[in-house]
């Protein structure tokens, strides 16, 4: 393991540790978690976008503008389809016999931790300049997740999902690469832009905040118990296999023969070997899924997923030279 990932993962579980112990003592309480997360998505998301967008070369790059979004979309689409298939025709297990715990795995196992977790680990590993082009490709996966991913849940296309990817963070990237397309980008007030920076600076820590207790949050929950992970280990087995070893093996060897710029192949790789999110317990409870299988599962992903993403990522950087 590199000392730059190094330094990156015991960041991240530093925070998330933290995090944990803030709801752990009611530091922060969960009515708090509401305000936080607009606060999040309305404020420090848009801040933080506009602060790697606007001016960073690499986001100018055309290649880039299109290739990143196209390749955060079919990097989610794909692997959710396919966990879809391998649930309903592949692995026989009793659980898989419940259509909405297929549905939910298959969102669960395909979608990872695109985000909070994501950022750190690409900023201390290769540049925060990276940030921008993560950011296209995060478009893509937003795109994926109110499309294919609510369709599966659902088992059905839901009207007005889409909707939804109309948000202050899309906004404000589709904003952003406006203003460097028309040149604004050198003209924007240095006042402006380091207000902006150090606002956007807060949204990683407090990001991983809330995703630590969201894990109290989780563990706590009358749904995770040993006699029921036992229970449910065939069905963590699989998805285990499938987000830290099948999916990114293939979504790196794809990466091999597309023409992407290095820069969007660092982003792939890091964002490939990311554990699965937890953002699907949130759509299971509201989409016709299975939140306890969702939570099962982003709970062992980020267990597996942080041991072997330093494998993942030296592969990844070999394989494709960067």
């Amino acid at each position: 393991m590199s000392p730059e990932l190094f330094e990156a993962l015991s960041s991240v579980l530093l925070m998330l540790g933290v995090g944990y112990a803030a709801r752990k003592y009611s530091i922060l309480t969960e009515e708090a978690d509401e305000s936080l997360l607009k606060l999040l998505v309305n404020v420090l998301l848009p801040c933080f976008v506009f602060s790697k967008v606007v001016g960073n070369p690499m986001v100018k790059n055309s290649t880039n503008a299109f290739w990143a979004p196209l390749a955060g979309f079919c990097g989610v689409a794909i692997p959710m389809l396919l966990c879809f298939l391998v649930a309903r025709y592949v692995v026989k297990i009793k659980a898989f016999e419940d259509k909405p715990t297929r549905r939910t795995f298959a969102v669960a196992t395909g979608l990872q931790n695109y985000g909070y977790i994501a950022i750190p680990v690409i900023d201390k590993v290769f540049g925060d300049n990276l940030l921008g082009i993560m950011l296209l490709h995060n478009m893509g996966v937003d795109l994926a997740i109110w499309s294919i991913g609510i369709m599966l849940l659902n088992g059905r296309v839901e009207k007005g999902t889409l909707k939804k990817m109309i948000n202050g963070p899309s906004i404000t990237v589709v904003v952003s690469l406006l203003i460097n397309a028309v040149g604004f980008d050198a003209y924007v007030p240095s006042v402006i832009k380091s207000s902006v920076d150090g606002i956007g600076a807060a949204f990683i820590p407090i990001g991983i905040l809330l995703v630590g207790t969201t894990v109290y949050g989780c563990l706590r929950s009358p749904d995770v118990s040993w006699k029921d992970i036992r229970k449910d280990m065939p069905l963590l087995t699989t998805a285990n296999l499938l987000r830290s070893g099948i999916l990114p093996l293939a979504i790196i060897f794809i990466a091999s023969v597309m023409p992407y710029s290095s820069d969007l192949n660092k982003v792939i790789i890091v964002e490939a070997a990311m554990p699965a999110a937890f953002f699907p317990i949130v759509l299971a409870k509201y989409y016709n899924g299975r939140p306890e299988v969702a939570l099962k599962i982003s709970l062992s992903s980020l267990v597996v997923g942080f041991m072997v993403l330093p494998f993942w990522v030296a592969f990844g950087r070999s394989l494709l030279g960067v």
